[in-house]
């Protein structure tokens, strides 16, 4: 199950980490049991910049 995400340039640097849910989560997804293979929509996402 899905419930953490992070986000990372091609080289390897990560940006952002958020968690991941089907709703109230910084990455809402339609289904956080992902299998190998399957496609998975993003519903909404959300980023905030403390800066």
């Amino acid at each position: 199950m899905a419930t953490w995400y992070r986000l990372k340039t091609s080289g390897g640097t990560a940006h952002i980490d958020g968690t991941v849910g089907i709703s109230g989560a910084d990455l809402n997804l339609n289904n956080t049991n992902i299998a190998t293979g399957q496609t998975v929509s993003i519903s909404s996402s959300t980023y905030s910049n403390a800066n």
